[in-house]
């Protein structure tokens, strides 16, 4: 998954008015730096984390990424 896409869900996650947004994280991901903690909901048979994110803690950290990426694929980004 892109940043973009990323925060996509997250953004559409808030629209809807739910309150996380799930991630299906595998085996060995090693979280970078800042990168928000999630609440684990289940293990499946792979091995991998299936975690629960507040969708606004993602749009934080992942605003500098996003940024870059709008930039770079002249997406012209506005703020309110």
């Amino acid at each position: 998954m892109t940043p973009l896409e990323l925060e996509a869900l997250c953004l559409a996650t808030s629209e809807q008015g739910l309150d996380t947004v799930t991630l299906t994280l595998p085996v060995g991901f090693r979280r970078p730096p800042g990168f928000p903690r999630g609440a684990l909901l289940s293990v499946n048979a792979a091995g991998e984390k299936n975690f629960a994110f507040d969708p606004w803690r993602l749009l934080v950290w992942l605003a500098p990424a996003t940024f870059i990426a709008h930039r770079l694929t002249g997406i012209a980004r506005t703020t309110s």
